[in-house]
């Protein structure tokens, strides 16, 4: 057996070797998170490096870190500029001392920035963004060049490193003021990267942004432009409706969507949130639960929570815990949490919340269509009962590839005397009693009482409690009604039915209407027969004061044995374009008004 050899490594070597451990992953990963596109925050897929953003993060948070030690007297100004092959962030705090650290025998304005477990954050009543002093000097250390000017009690160090921090020089002079700058050269070789491009540029100022709402006492600058530090503009960068409430140590936006929360303390991002985030999401959930289960009985606080999204900002968060170096995870218990937020009246923000429309609405029109789907699947039985029903009028196709064959669905059973007589094999028929009762608004359980639509479930071979149409009897089906008033009603409420349960119906090219002529006329002169499928064409025709009318069919009946042949061959497809949900339910909804003013026009 082979002895194994034991290697020590320098702090250097071994921040290098082990980097994710340090500072996260140092290859680009594919992420879906929020970005800064124009003048927006967009959610999106895109590549960056986890552990360039984090040494980016360490320079910025001893400027932050300044601010609140000295509770916003010092570094309350920071610019960052942002160039494609360095980085420099400045602040107007009080420097760093140039006095001389005792164990290390070089000054603190030097040792931290080159000595790992070293910085002035290790209080665990800390609320400083860096607790474990190896920040600053992680930065260096992935730096081809790393330069610092501070100034502290009427001395300014300037410390130049070179090449991951292998090469150090340093010097002290009498100069008098206040302030650190930082510029670094980041080693884009152990980045995978070539430039800082817009990409990672976006997401730093995304993050700089973040933290001018955590410190809305700086004024921060970047590139020059001073940013806005107002938490409702801040919110608008993520929803155009939303509501804000704000106390002495955090502030709470919701807004309409997809659970998802940005939350933040002490001007960490915990990406992955934590018991913070936990605790007030499930409070207002159920103080708003509450509200709308007086109405909505059984709907659930989770319900709540899976529409709505948070933007979370903690400040003074005392001795926050996370689980890794990258602070994205509060672990701090429920207890510590709740002692923090003692003052807030979670009743109050439901109440706002209740009275937004547009938040309620997507909210309460889930919960109604789970609501819906538990009736459907109450239904199954129901519909077991009605596949098996033996049909008396349906005439059937004759013929075994049902692929390929045709359900006409017939109004009034004298529309069907014809059919039986020159129909082809691959074509069946029902007749249908009269108009069809209308989906919107109408329970699934009244549906189901319906004579007519048991009979068209039975034939086709389909539910109501199930959109699939893989199994349909019938390859296709053909509406054929009477060409006026009665018959467009009973054309439409057809389609708004298969459109309703079944839209792969319409999408597939699988529900046609059959056109029939109501006027047929011959021109005296050219002796030229013309059919017209409606009166206003007719009547529009611009030989009409001449045209002869052979024909005035009243109704499918009284069609002959050569214009029904011709009907049944003459198809047309209903497609989506046809057809929109908002025209379905003015058309049909239960809410007259607006159909009336559509029919006003």
């Amino acid at each position: 057996m082979k002895e194994e050899k034991i290697v020590h490594l320098s702090d250097i070597e071994h921040v290098l070797k082990r980097a994710t451990m340090w500072i996260g992953s140092t290859k680009k990963n594919i992420v879906e998170e929020y970005t800064l596109e124009k003048d927006s925050f967009v959610k999106k897929e895109f590549e960056y490096v986890p552990g360039f953003v984090t040494a980016f993060k360490e320079i910025v948070s001893n400027s932050l870190d300044e601010n609140l030690k000295t509770k916003g007297q010092f570094a309350n100004v920071i610019k960052i500029d942002i160039a494609k092959d360095n980085i420099s962030v400045r602040d107007n705090g009080r420097g760093i001392s140039s006095e001389i650290v005792e164990g290390l025998n070089v000054p603190a304005s030097v040792a931290v920035f080159t000595n790992l477990k070293t910085g002035s954050n290790f209080s665990d009543d800390s609320t400083s963004i860096g607790q474990n002093g190896v920040g600053a000097s992680l930065t260096q250390i992935f730096s081809t060049k790393f330069y610092v000017e501070t100034i502290n009690n009427g001395k300014i160090t300037k410390l130049t490193c070179r090449d991951n921090g292998y090469d150090i020089k340093y010097d002290i002079k009498n100069k008098e003021g206040n302030g650190t700058f930082v510029q670094y050269w980041p080693d884009f070789q152990r980045f995978s990267m070539t430039e800082i491009d817009e990409v990672h540029k976006n997401y730093l100022t995304k993050t700089i942004i973040d933290y001018s709402i955590c410190f809305p006492e700086i004024s921060f600058y970047v590139n020059g432009k001073k940013l806005n530090n107002s938490f409702k503009k801040y919110c608008e960068l993520y929803s155009n409706n939303f509501e804000t409430f704000s106390y002495e140590n955090l502030d709470i936006s919701i807004y309409p969507g997809e659970y998802e929360q940005v939350s933040f303390v002490n001007g960490l991002n915990t990406k992955r949130g934590g018991n913070h985030v936990e605790l007030i999401v499930n409070k207002i959930s159920y103080s708003l639960r509450e509200l709308i289960g007086k109405k909505y009985k059984e709907i659930k606080p989770l319900d709540i929570k899976n529409k709505t999204c948070y933007i979370i900002n903690f400040r003074n968060f005392t001795a926050p815990r996370f689980d890794s170096q990258t602070k994205e995870n509060l672990i701090n218990t429920t207890k510590e949490v709740q002692d923090l937020i003692n003052d807030i009246d979670f009743n109050v923000i439901a109440k706002k919340l209740y009275k937004n429309d547009e938040m309620m609405f997507p909210i309460i029109e889930t919960f109604k269509i789970k609501e819906e789907l538990k009736k459907r699947k109450e239904l199954k039985s129901k519909e077991a009962k009605a596949s098996k029903k033996k049909i008396a009028k349906l005439i059937d196709a004759n013929t075994p590839n049902r692929k390929d064959t045709l359900l006409f669905l017939a109004e009034g059973n004298s529309a069907l005397s014809t059919f039986i007589e020159v129909r082809n094999p691959n074509e069946g028929g029902y007749p249908l009693r009269g108009k069809v009762i209308s989906p919107q608004d109408t329970p699934l359980s009244k549906l189901m009482q319906n004579a007519e639509i048991i009979d068209i479930l039975a034939a086709l071979n389909l539910k109501l409690s199930d959109s699939s149409i893989d199994d349909m009897n019938f390859g296709k089906v053909v509406i054929m009604a009477d060409a006026d008033e009665d018959g467009n009603s009973i054309a439409c409420t057809l389609i708004n039915l298969f459109y309703t349960f079944w839209p792969e119906m319409v999408r597939q090219g699988k529900l046609l209407k059959a056109i029939s002529p109501i006027v047929i006329t011959k021109n005296p002169n050219t002796k030229e027969v013309k059919e017209f499928f409606s009166l206003n064409d007719y009547k529009n025709d611009p030989d009409f004061e001449i045209l002869e009318v052979t024909s005035h069919l009243k109704g499918l009946g009284s069609l002959s044995k050569v214009q029904y042949r011709n009907m049944l061959s003459t198809l047309i497809e209903i497609t989506e374009d046809d057809l929109s949900r908002e025209t379905l339910d003015m058309a049909f909804g239960k809410d007259s008004q607006p159909r009336k003013e559509w029919l006003l026009g």
